[in-house]
């Protein structure tokens, strides 16, 4: 996001939540549909990369269905991604 010129009341900047917290998280904001097993596999080598890391995944509501979320767990458990 950008905005130009600087908001004058803005609050302050609070630290990054690697600073607080020591982790990483990565997001995906798109259609479940998109992500194909491919996909996946190259995030479980992202986030095997980088030391306390995780994804959040969010597309509107889908996510709070039961089904998808099997779906997405068993499939990035098998890819390598380990199931919080």
């Amino acid at each position: 996001f950008y905005q130009w010129p600087p908001i004058e009341d803005a609050p302050p900047v609070s630290p990054q939540p690697v600073d607080t917290t020591g982790s990483i998280t990565f997001a995906s904001f798109n259609n479940p549909a998109k992500i194909n097993e491919q996909v996946i596999r190259l995030w479980a080598e992202i986030l095997n990369a980088v030391p306390n890391s995780q994804i959040l995944l969010k597309y509107l509501n889908w996510y709070n269905q039961a089904g998808l979320q099997e779906r997405m767990t068993g499939q990035s458990v098998t890819c390598g991604i380990e199931a919080d």
